[in-house]
């Protein structure tokens, strides 16, 4: 009895574990009417009318609406307007993004409160690339996407356009980064709650920042905050401004450091 015990046992130990189902983004989609994946901080969601979404898994980060196409299999492009939750945002930010999507297999399922604030939603697992993304300053189509003839014209004005630097949450910080309209200074927008932000009055954390060119200069110092700052929703838009003292663009940039109190980040732009 007992041999008979250990052969069993050393049997199901030499029992490989079976692959995990790869599927199809697209037979997904028809089948469930939704995909969706994040990236750990933010969610991605294809609905079966061309219906997409993206926004953050918590209470303030980058939110995308907009629509979506298969270019190929496992290529989507999408044209959505980009915006803050709970957060400034330029008005009319349009853009267009390529995403590549490879070997999903199924995860499980979790609270996504912007697509059901009722139910958990399934989450797959997948590969991913952002291909590109394009800023898109023209009008959109009646489609929703930019024709054949307008989309050179687009790409080659694109990075002289960009004010964003980059967004970052982490550890229950958000920041966005971004080059002013003057184009001498940044502005630093975080996101406080209502309560926080009293709790603070007098006494918010030192922004300092190290700013590397690609001509290997850096400026670097500390980024006051610029009051008067708005407020919606239980939260306030607290802004820090860091004077570059010269006029430069995003493509000028090649990467910020960032120590926001006791914490630091590297920011680089999207190109």
């Amino acid at each position: 009895m007992k041999w008979f015990a250990m052969i069993f046992v050393a049997l199901l130990a030499a029992t490989p574990e079976l692959p995990r189902q790869v599927l199809a983004v697209d037979k997904i989609i028809a089948t469930e009417g939704r995909f969706v994946f994040t990236d750990g901080a933010s969610f991605f969601a294809l609905d079966r009318d061309s219906t997409f979404r993206s926004g953050p898994l918590n209470l303030s980060g980058r939110v995308i609406e907009g629509r979506w196409r298969e270019k190929s299999p496992g290529q989507f492009t999408v044209v959505g307007t980009w915006s803050w939750q709970n957060g400034l945002s330029a008005p009319n930010d349009r853009r267009l993004m390529t995403l590549i999507l490879e070997s999903p297999t199924v995860a499980d399922m979790q609270r996504v409160y912007l697509l059901d604030p009722v139910s958990p939603v399934k989450v797959y697992r997948c590969y991913f690339t952002v291909d590109e993304i394009i800023k898109l300053p023209t009008p959109p189509t009646e489609s929703g996407f930019p024709t054949a003839t307008t989309l050179p014209a687009v790409r080659a004005p694109q990075q002289r356009q960009r004010r964003l630097i980059g967004d970052v949450e982490h550890n229950g910080l958000s920041f966005r980064i971004s080059l002013e309209p003057g184009d001498s200074s940044l502005e630093i927008d975080i996101p406080e709650r209502d309560s926080l932000y009293r709790e603070r009055e007098g006494s918010r954390p030192s922004v300092k920042l190290r700013v590397q060119l690609k001509n290997d200069a850096f400026v670097e110092g500390s980024a006051p905050p610029t009051p008067p700052w708005v407020g919606s929703g239980g939260w306030v838009d607290v802004t820090y401004r860091f004077m570059l003292h010269r006029r430069i663009s995003v493509d000028d940039i090649r990467g910020v450091t960032i120590d926001i109190g006791d914490q630091r980040f590297t920011v680089y732009p999207w190109y």
